[in-house]
């Protein structure tokens, strides 16, 4: 739903793919994280990867968000 919902493209009618008239992409950069790991379709091979209470997954997405705007 997500990218069907704030994406550029929509499904029409016919089931074609057709450019979304109004769409937060054309004014806006988006950015969307899957986290914690373990959720939605994020995983890690290690089961030390996980976070095991809030705290850790606030300072997991934290990290990701300083490693993204260090590199962008």
């Amino acid at each position: 739903g997500i990218f069907l919902e704030n994406g550029p493209f929509i499904l029409d009618e016919n089931g074609e793919i057709q450019e979304r008239a109004h769409t937060w992409t054309k004014t806006h950069s988006m950015l969307y994280i899957d986290a914690p790991v373990g959720s939605g379709f994020s995983f890690a091979d290690n089961h030390t990867a996980y976070a095991n209470n809030s705290d850790e997954e606030a300072e997991e997405l934290y990290e990701a968000l300083v490693q993204f705007f260090t590199l962008f």
